[in-house]
């Protein structure tokens, strides 16, 4: 038998076994070695003048667990998300109890899965095969990744901004460039001029809304267009190289063995192979996250200080500089934090559950549905009070754009199956029958471009479907597997389908309004349209 592993799945005998699946069990497990965590970080901070003991180890502390929870590890250093680890383990060792004549394959294309091999040789003894292994830029993660991190984003700070921005302003914004930065989509006039958003802004103290939007980007793809953009944002507008300090990165730099002790040794024995992979993640995590991290917490630390903020407002919890500034709420109490949902929040929520292990998240969560309400509280033991349902901002967004009767928006979300049942009506002559009363547009998800340029260049052949890339209107009917996209235009007046079960567990909508809005396919949905319409 074959099986072959890499750090999203484990493939074998026509199987496929998704190891990011279910993470809230494997997320249970993880609070068993919290006590262990934070003995890991004690210990290691050294007298010095730019952070506390205390401080240091609650931001380690935190960090640490970020990284090990949410999904910046899956492409970068050699580390591993726990839920993939937990997951693994279960499940190969079932697939491996009591079985023989097994092949295994390690695919090397995410780089760091060498905690994966070292079980199977450890545990098994069993011969494996390496596949995409790349010597080359193996040793350059496994040595230098820290410092590519932190010798991008130095250079982005001397290129764009020599000087720290220290104008005062109450309230600081956040949200991702990449996504919102052009149109404005989550922080914009339509959050601002709505009546229930300024009165909740008077609620937490800020009569007069004095503001500033940080967008955030750690991709470092498209670096000239970001660059350009800098010059060309508003007065009201900041990028996250504005927050950084030179001073701090450029000390940190000469400095940084002073802080704390980077070369750490733990005895842990691989009987426990848990402790030994949270210690092994913890090493890497150290050398190569913790310098960046440091660099941008003193960075918002001063800058909170220098500019007055009283109140951040991120449009995720989950995001990196929503977790900076929850931290420094923690150790100074200085400020009120707010996060809305950008993240999917359902049962599979990718979060420790709180607990006096773990303090860390915003005063006010503010959230789609009373749904998720329910759960935060009842599964995460969030505190009823800091749980508010309240419009996202994408659902604000969509109110004030016109609607366009006769069509039919598809939302990909680069699944090949939505791309063939079109194919399928297509040759089928439905599509033909649909489009001489609609219009039929599809929108590509951005990162499918990469990934399914052959399934979007041979959707582009088909007359009677147009390839879309931005939509300003709400389309009469949208259908949809289970994109995000779909659930906002749902909440913006749109005759939406979801044509997988799944998207009601997602979102968390309500069986009732599901059952109006689910169908098994599109053929169904067309089917459905075209009944409706008199040819």
């Amino acid at each position: 038998m074959n099986v072959e592993i890499d750090i999203v799945s484990i493939k074998y005998e026509n199987k496929r076994i998704d190891l990011i699946d279910n993470p809230y069990q494997p997320l249970k497990d993880l609070e068993k070695y919290l006590d262990f965590i934070t003995e890991l970080c004690k210990g290691i901070c050294k007298n010095n003048n730019l952070i506390e003991k205390k401080e240091f180890e609650n931001l380690l502390y935190y960090s640490f667990l970020y990284y090990l929870v949410n999904w910046d590890n899956i492409y970068h250093s050699n580390q591993v998300p726990y839920i993939s680890w937990y997951n693994f383990k279960n499940n190969i060792d079932s697939i491996l109890k009591n079985k023989e004549n097994i092949e295994l394959f390690l695919d090397y294309r995410y780089i760091n899965i060498e905690i994966f091999e070292e079980y199977l040789r450890e545990i098994y003894n069993i011969n494996l095969k390496r596949k995409n292994k790349n010597i080359l830029i193996d040793s350059v993660i496994k040595n230098y990744h820290g410092y590519l991190i932190y010798f991008i984003f130095l250079i982005k700070k001397i290129l764009m901004n020599k000087n720290n921005n220290n104008e005062k302003f109450i309230a600081l914004f956040s949200t991702d460039y990449d996504r919102y930065f052009l149109n404005k989509r989550f922080f914009g006039r339509h959050l601002f001029n709505h009546e229930p958003f300024k009165q909740l802004m008077e609620d937490l103290g800020m009569d007069d809304l004095d503001y500033k939007i940080l967008y955030t980007k750690y991709n470092p793809f498209n670096l000239n267009n970001y660059i350009s953009n800098f010059y060309k944002k508003e007065k009201k507008e900041l990028f996250i190289e504005e927050i950084l300090d030179l001073k701090i990165g450029l000390n940190l730099i000469f400095s940084i063995n002073k802080i704390y002790e980077k070369d750490i040794y733990y005895d842990i024995k691989k009987e426990d192979f848990n402790k030994y992979f949270i210690c092994r993640m913890f090493k890497i995590f150290v050398k190569h996250k913790l310098p960046f991290i440091l660099w941008t917490y003193l960075s918002v630390k001063n800058f909170i200080k220098n500019t007055n903020i009283e109140v951040f407002i991120g449009d995720s919890e989950k995001s990196f500089i929503s977790h900076i500034f929850n931290l420094y709420k923690i150790n100074e109490d200085e400020i009120k934090t707010v996060a809305f949902s950008h993240e999917l929040i359902n049962k599979n929520y990718t979060m420790v559950p709180l607990s006096n292990k773990n303090k860390l998240i915003p005063d006010l969560k503010l959230v789609w549905n009373e749904n998720i309400k329910k759960l935060l509280i009842q599964r995460y033991n969030y505190p009823p009070e800091k749980v508010l349902v309240f419009p996202d901002p994408r659902f604000l967004y969509w109110k004030s754009m016109p609607k366009k009767e006769k069509t039919i928006l598809l939302i990909s979300q680069g699944f090949p199956i939505f791309y063939e049942q079109i194919f399928e009506l297509s040759k089928e002559g439905v599509l033909n029958n649909l489009t001489k009363g609609y219009n039929v547009l599809f929108k590509p998800h951005p990162g499918e471009y990469p990934i399914k340029k052959h399934y979007i260049e041979k959707l582009k052949d088909l007359k009677n479907v147009e390839v879309i890339n931005n939509l300003n209107f709400i389309p009469e009917y949208s259908v949809t597997i289970t994109s995000t996209l779909g659930y906002e235009l749902l909440n913006a007046g749109s005759k939406v389908y979801f044509i997988d079960e799944s998207a009601k567990d997602v979102f968390l909508i309500d069986s009732e309004l599901f059952k109006r809005i689910c169908r098994k396919n599109l053929k169904e949905v067309f089917s459905e349209i075209l009944n409706l319409y008199t040819l």
